[in-house]
Order: structure tokens, then C-alpha cells, then sequence
């Protein structure tokens, strides 16, 4: 494969952000979505230079041509301020791409080791294609907060000269959707389903993938009553949680069209936080269906792994087109590939088809000549971000960089982090409010606090160097401050 792309652009690439618990083959389904022609059509981005994810075993440092994501960036928003994005066909396309996902998943899922190699074969292809695709199709939500803010900061100006009383309140209002995102609808049908004294063994199989994220594992009986021991507890519990959940949805639209009468937003403004509402559904509906490709993959990884006596990670560090051709009787060169586990550079370009891979000497010096690997540190007592749930409370800090540090979180601790991912559950759901480095009103930090109804402030920039283990912080996520105390 030509590396034209990937060595005649001298640009240095800037670190944008860190991931956890992710593999080669998943991170390429996604970060290769950046290169596609959905990009181009639906936001008039055709260059965003090269990207590059470097892995450190299941670590992975994500770099940007930020000069050039910058210039898509700013075209976005000035789409969406024109109101010229083509968000209802965003979000058209991306709801038909996750129910042909969602259906294949649940019809092969069980039969993998019975599937004919050509038919794994397609399958496999067509969850990959189709998962790019509806990344492609998210990232336009992405690009209004990347790799600067837009959106976000926007909204807090429209606030500030028109509302008078809770902003955070307010924005949280507008923001929300009244549509129902896959776990959403899981959780409904398992509080039908509790009340009615059905077989929880039928719910598990439909939704067994829920939080899979990218090397998760499937849910199981056990895990299931953990998290959802709230409905399970009884059938009333199960019918209040329904309830709950039914009332909001039903009220939310009404909620928000009093609101925008009594703000009296024009229809721009108005587009502003309807955008916004959007890209938030998008992005938590883009990670549950990316949960349901990976959940298979990974079941695929795990099944012929045992056939052929591999180590899994084979799979997970090879590229698409590698794995593919395992089953057509290709052996790879298995030291070359776990290799990539413990440091390797995946790149894409919009010259180049498909992911390049480097290692030894040849990632050393791309390393060293190309990516920009420091964030420049601060030092205050005062860190200001933005509010993606409201509430003040206090408590220690515990940094969070990476799944291994999920067993320092105790009940009441504030989960700073660079940013969240699913696999960083169990600690959200421990601590009592979120602060994240990066990440605007759609990131998964935003999306969670909302759901678990926990303060949370994203974009604190540099947070995780700030803090450290152990300190006092007030969390004012009314008012986007984390304040450290004496």
C-alpha cells in the first residue's frame, strides 16, 4: 500500500486526546471514517491533512493536523449558523444505518461458528462499511466542538443576554431530546418486561451488547442485575422507572417550546440549540450502535482465536483487510503483529486507501520528526470549563487516565479524566461528579452526566494536570468552575 500521503505532508500533527481500552481494528473503523466522502458532502471538508492514533498496548494518543481541522471546523459552524447543514438527513441516514447494524448483529450473532467463510466474510465487511459510514455521518456534530468550541460557548452567549434565571437549567432544557436512543429503549422494554413477569433470558439476547464500547465484554446475568437492580427489585419498582422515563420524553417537547417562547429566540438562535439537541442524540445513538459491530467482531476474534489457537490480540491489531484475509488461509507474521500492541502508528490521509501502519525504527522517526506529544501544563486554583449537567458539590479528586485506574474511585469522588469513554462506567457511576479535559455538550462525559443526572464540566482544558489524586475540589457545575480548596 502507497505511504504517499502519509510522508509527503510534512505538517507536525498536534495530540488532540487520549482514548482507553480501544484496538487498532475498532479505532480504524473510526478515525477512518474522518477520511470519507460523507464528510465532504454533508460539511464541504475535503482535507483534513493526516491523523494518526499511536498505541501504547490499549492506550491510544490521537494526533490532528489541527490547522487543517481548524479550517473544517469553521466551515461547519458557519454552515450551521446559515443554517445550511443537512442535520435531518444526519440524522435520516444514520437511524437507517443503525437498524441494518443493529439487524445483522442479533440475526448472526449466535451463529458465527456455523457461518460459511464468505458469508462471515460479508457480514464482516458490511459491519465495518456501515459502521464508518455512521461515524462519518456523527462527526459533523463532532466538528461544531472540534478541535475548538463553537456550539457550546455559543449557546452560553445566547443565554446570557436572554435568560434570567438558571443558564445551566435553561441550555439543559433546549438540549435534550425527546428521541430515545437505544439503551433508553432497553431500559423501557426491561421495565415492561419485569412487570410483566417475563423471560429476562429473551431481553439479554436482544440486548446483550449494551456498553460493549470497543474491547468490552457482552452483558451477562450477573452484570445485568448490577445495573439495572433498581427495576429488577420489583414489579413496582420496574412500572415507577417506566414511568419515570415515559413522563419525561412526553413532556420534554412541551418543556422546551415554552422555554423558547419565553426567551424569545429568533429562528436562528432557535437553530442553534435545535443542532445542538441533535448532536447530542447522535453522539450517544453513534456509541451504543458502535457497541453492537464491536460486540460481534470481538465475538468473531474470540470464536476463531480458540479454533485456530491464536492470541486474540492478533485480530484486534490487524487492519480490516488482514483479517479478512486470515480467513482465506493467509498466516500472519505473529510477532510483527502483537508487536503493534506495545507501540505502533496507525495513519490516514485522504491520499492513501485504507490505514498505514508503522513500527520499529520506522515509528520512531515519524514519532520524533512529525507528532507534537506534549500538552503545555498550567498551574490555578481556579479551572473553568462548561457545563454539561448542572450541580455544585465537593469531594476528592481521583484521576482517571485509563481503565487500570478505575479501582482508585470510591463513592463520593470526582472523576477527572481526559476525557470518558464507555469503559470508564463503573467509576461515573461511583463518583459524584465528572470533569473532563475536552469534550463539548455531545461528548460521552456530557451524555452520561445527563443520564445519571451527576454535575459535570467538560473542556477544562488541563485538568488532569492540574489535579492530583487525593485533592479538594468544589465542582460548580452551575457555572462551568472547578475550584481548588485548601
Amino acid at each position: 500500500m502507497s505511504t504517499k500521503g502519509v510522508f509527503s505532508d510534512q505538517h507536525k500533527l498536534s495530540l488532540s486526546h487520549k482514548e482507553v481500552n480501544v484496538s487498532g481494528f475498532t479505532i480504524s473503523m473510526n478515525f477512518w471514517a474522518w477520511v470519507s466522502p460523507w464528510i465532504n458532502q454533508l460539511g464541504n471538508v475535503d482535507d483534513l491533512g493526516t491523523m494518526v492514533s499511536l498505541f501504547h498496548g490499549y492506550d491510544m494518543d490521537y494526533f490532528i493536523d489541527r490547522g487543517k481541522f481548524i479550517m473544517a471546523h469553521n466551515e461547519v459552524c458557519r454552515k450551521l449558523e446559515e443554517n445550511e447543514l443537512p442535520m435531518d438527513l444526519v440524522m435520516e441516514k444514520t437511524h437507517e444505518l443503525g437498524e441494518r447494524i443493529l439487524k445483522i448483529v442479533l440475526a448472526n450473532y449466535t451463529k458465527v461458528k456455523r457461518l460459511r467463510i464468505d458469508e462471515l466474510e460479508l457480514i464482516m465487511t458490511s459491519l465495518f462499511n456501515w459502521s464508518r459510514e455512521i461515524c462519518s455521518y456523527g462527526y459533523m456534530a463532532v466538528l461544531m466542538d472540534f478541535p475548538e468550541e463553537y456550539i457550546t460557548p455559543r449557546m452560553e452567549e445566547i443565554l446570557k443576554l436572554k435568560c434570567k434565571n438558571s443558564k445551566a437549567d435553561a441550555r439543559l432544557t433546549l438540549i435534550s431530546s425527546h428521541l430515545k436512543k437505544p439503551a433508553v429503549l432497553a431500559t423501557e422494554e426491561l421495565c415492561r418486561l419485569v412487570s410483566a413477569g417475563g423471560n429476562l433470558n429473551e431481553w439479554l439476547d436482544k440486548w446483550f451488547w449494551l456498553d460493549f464500547g470497543h474491547i468490552g465484554t457482552p452483558l451477562t446475568e450477573d452484570k445485568m442485575r448490577e445495573k439495572y437492580a433498581h427495576i429488577l427489585a420489583d414489579k413496582n419498582s420496574a412500572e415507577a422507572e417506566l414511568a419515570k422515563i415515559e413522563q419525561y420524553h412526553s413532556q420534554i417537547q412541551d418543556r422546551q417550546q415554552t422555554l423558547v417562547s419565553e426567551l424569545d429566540l429568533t429562528d436562528k438562535e432557535k437553530n442553534i440549540f435545535e443542532t445542538a439537541q441533535k448532536c447530542s442524540y447522535l453522539k450517544g445513538y453513534r456509541m451504543d450502535i458502535l457497541s453492537a459491530s464491536n460486540a460481534f467482531f470481538d465475538h468473531v476474534f474470540t470464536a476463531y482465536a480458540e479454533k485456530w489457537g491464536w492470541d486474540k490480540d492478533i485480530f484486534r491489531f490487524s487492519t480490516k483487510e488482514e483479517v479478512l484475509s486470515y480467513f482465506e488461509s493467509t498466516k500472519p507474521d505473529v510477532k510483527k503483529i502483537l508487536s503493534r500492541k506495545q507501540e505502533s502508528v496507525w495513519a490516514v490521509n485522504n491520499d492513501n486507501e485504507g490505514v498505514i501502519i508503522l513500527q520499529g525504527k520506522e515509528a520512531d522517526d515519524f514519532v520524533a520528526s512529525r507528532l507534537v506529544t506534549e500538552i503545555e501544563s498550567m498551574s490555578s486554583e481556579l479551572i473553568k470549563g462548561n457545563t454539561a449537567y448542572p450541580g455544585v458539590v465537593k469531594g476528592p479528586v481521583r484521576i482517571v487516565m485509563n481503565a487500570s485506574d478505575l479501582g482508585k474511585v470510591q463513592d463520593g469522588d470526582v472523576l477527572v479524566a481526559v476525557q470518558t469513554t464507555p469503559e470508564l462506567l463503573p467509576g461515573m457511576k461511583k463518583a459524584i461528579a465528572f470533569v473532563t479535559d475536552i469534550g463539548g455538550i455531545t461528548s460521552h462525559a456530557a451524555i452520561v452526566s445527563r443520564e445519571m443526572k451527576k454535575p459535570c464540566v467538560v473542556g477544562a482544558k488541563n485538568a488532569t494536570k492540574v489535579l492530583k489524586d487525593g485533592d479538594m475540589v468544589k465542582v460548580d457545575a452551575d457555572h462551568g468552575y472547578i475550584l481548588l480548596l485548601p
